[in-house]
């Protein structure tokens, strides 16, 4: 439950790294409250549960409610940006699915167990 910092990065850098590594932080937590049995070495590169965590921060992160408070748009990593699932762009293919849970009548924990299900489903795409 930590991560480091650069000292010479500027404010706003620091803003976003900051932002990112907590998103994580939430994100991590729901998810062993979600599947209470994975093991924390699957939070970590290659594993899928990896992938999915560091695509769904940038869409989380994105949301016009966080991009008040971050006022800079979310990357992605390159690693993902020209993946396609479905003929859709990984990033965009998530970012459509978090836009349909979003609204009240999902949970979060709905929209994780979904992004989930879907990742599953395409795991050869991140396979390298």
């Amino acid at each position: 439950w930590s991560f480091s910092l650069f000292y010479n990065f500027s404010d706003k850098k620091m803003r976003e790294v900051i932002m990112h590594e907590i998103c994580h932080f939430l994100y991590f937590k729901k998810w062993k409250e979600i599947f209470p049995y994975t093991k924390k070495t699957t939070f970590e590169h290659p594993h899928i549960k990896w992938h999915l965590s560091e695509i769904l921060a940038p869409v989380i992160l994105n949301d016009p409610k966080i991009q008040k408070i971050l006022r800079k748009k979310a990357a992605f990593y390159k690693e993902h940006q020209n993946l396609i699932i479905r003929r859709k762009k990984v990033p965009k293919y998530f970012e459509l699915l978090y836009k349909k849970y979003r609204n009240k009548k999902y949970t979060f924990g709905a929209f994780l167990k979904k992004a989930y299900r879907e990742i599953k489903k395409h795991e050869k795409v991140f396979l390298n």
